[in-house]
């Protein structure tokens, strides 16, 4: 069975694709798209102190530590020998 999750030098997190993630990632074509779509409302007239579309990023960053999966990128293992893996993104900015 291959690696799960680690940490690599530098203190990068990595998770290795499950079985369900590669077959979203390899059953996609140009004709057939694997991606989902989701699309928010949000209603300010209930928030406290109002809300705007500046507080969202802010916000956003907040929580961010909650869905931290948010900030994997997709890197295929040397020689495909194995399923590909998702690696923290340090470049990341919400």
């Amino acid at each position: 069975m291959g690696l799960e999750s680690a940490v690599v030098p530098g203190g990068r997190r990595v998770k290795q694709a499950s079985g369900m993630d590669v077959m979203f990632l390899y059953g996609e074509t140009p004709n057939w798209h694997m991606h989902v779509c989701g699309l928010l409302v949000l209603d300010p007239s209930t928030a406290p102190g109002g809300f705007d579309a500046e507080m969202l990023p802010k916000l956003l960053a907040e929580r961010f530590s909650l869905a931290p999966q948010f900030a994997w990128k997709l890197r295929e293992v040397p020689l495909g020998l194995d399923r590909p893996v998702f690696v923290e993104d340090p470049d990341f900015n919400v």
